[in-house]
């Protein structure tokens, strides 16, 4: 039987996720389409910024299937898997697609991408 707040850790830590997951292409999108053409500029994107704004969606499958394997993991008969490992692993993807969404913003800026001038 499931209890009301046995998958509560692996909800909130995965709704984070997604949450920065979805805040971060919204970040880049947001940068490329309005925040450079207010300044007079456009941004011709290529490579892995150009990537994550068309595949970055996809990005959400990682916390889905981080909470298959920690629900698994937990309910495992033979398994040595403590709750401890479940948020240690959690807030590391946490903090690992933060950094990752800090990366290729940073690319967009300064990156082999074109910012030219507006014609």
């Amino acid at each position: 039987m499931i209890s009301s707040g046995e998958y509560r850790l692996q909800t909130i830590l995965a709704a984070l996720q997604c949450g920065a997951i979805i805040f971060g292409i919204a970040w880049i999108k947001i940068a490329t389409k309005f925040y450079f053409p207010s300044l007079g500029f456009r941004a011709e994107l290529s490579g892995f910024p150009l990537l994550v704004l068309n595949w970055g969606i996809l990005l959400l499958l990682v916390p889905l299937l981080w909470v298959i394997v920690t629900i698994r993991r937990e309910k495992a008969r033979t398994s040595t898997w403590k709750r401890t490992q479940t948020i240690i692993s959690g807030t590391a993807i946490l903090a690992l697609t933060i950094l990752f969404f800090m990366m290729v913003a940073n690319a967009t800026i300064v990156g082999r991408n074109m910012i030219v001038p507006l014609d």
